[in-house]
């Protein structure tokens, strides 16, 4: 995000972004751009107040209406067959790339398509990294330069351009509250070697014991508004991140 701080007054960065195609993957066994209209198709003929409280569910409604980039609505469908939303993912051409169905009778994120492809847009010199489809729609509410990772397991798949596209610019790492998440922080800062690696550990920013797996989705619901998000992720920014 343009606005956030520059930490060790963030060295003045002169690369140049050149547009990269990633590829769709395809799929087998069901037609992946059939299923993006039919949940879309569905999740506009649902009841208003039926929207709202699966979506509140997912990310918090005052913290959505609070963020700088809240008319996205790109990300979501909704499944009739398991009464739960569906977050889809595209890539750049706009080609539907995976579709989640976040709650399928109690398997969460059950995914189809890709589970490897990555989402990112890097616009400024300061990118965030995160885990999770959530923190994907989370980053992209607050405008933020974002890569974002479906899943921990599929940190291997970062596309090899990343590399040079954060090249000079800083790496913010959004941590879980988890063993998994904290054992790729390793594999993303050796990733990212020409960009400097900022951890921001959420137990460690708050001061206070979190439950496991505790993760930036919990913490945008607990706080409930974008500008209070920011101000924490600036202040700790600033202050250099957790030593992890």
């Amino acid at each position: 995000m343009s606005n956030l701080p520059n930490p060790n007054e963030f060295t003045d960065y002169k690369s140049t972004l050149l547009p990269v195609e990633r590829s769709q993957t395809g799929s087998k066994g069901y037609d992946l751009v059939q299923m993006d209209k039919n949940f879309k198709g569905a999740l506009k003929a649902c009841e208003s107040l039926v929207k709202r409280e699966l979506s509140n569910e997912l990310i918090s409604y005052p913290f959505w209406k609070s963020a700088p980039n809240y008319e996205i609505g790109k990300y979501f469908g909704y499944s009739k067959t398991y009464n739960s939303l569906t977050v889809h993912l595209y890539n750049d051409t706009g080609e539907i790339e995976t579709i989640a169905i976040r709650n399928a009778d109690g398997t969460k994120w059950k995914t189809f398509g890709s589970k490897k492809f990555i989402p990112y847009t890097i616009k400024d010199e300061v990118i965030f990294v995160s885990s999770g489809m959530a923190e994907i729609i989370i980053c992209d509410l607050l405008d933020f330069s974002f890569i974002g990772i479906q899943s921990d397991g599929m940190v291997q798949h970062l596309p090899q351009e990343l590399k040079e596209l954060a090249r000079d610019k800083f790496i913010v790492i959004l941590s879980d509250n988890d063993d998994s998440f904290k054992k790729i922080i390793p594999q993303i800062k050796n990733f990212f070697t020409q960009s400097q690696t900022i951890v921001i550990d959420f137990e460690k920013m708050l001061n206070q014991e979190l439950p496991k797996g505790y993760d930036f989705r919990d913490f945008v619901n607990k706080i409930e508004d974008a500008p209070t998000v920011l101000a924490f992720i600036e202040r700790e920014i600033i202050q250099g991140g957790s030593n992890v």
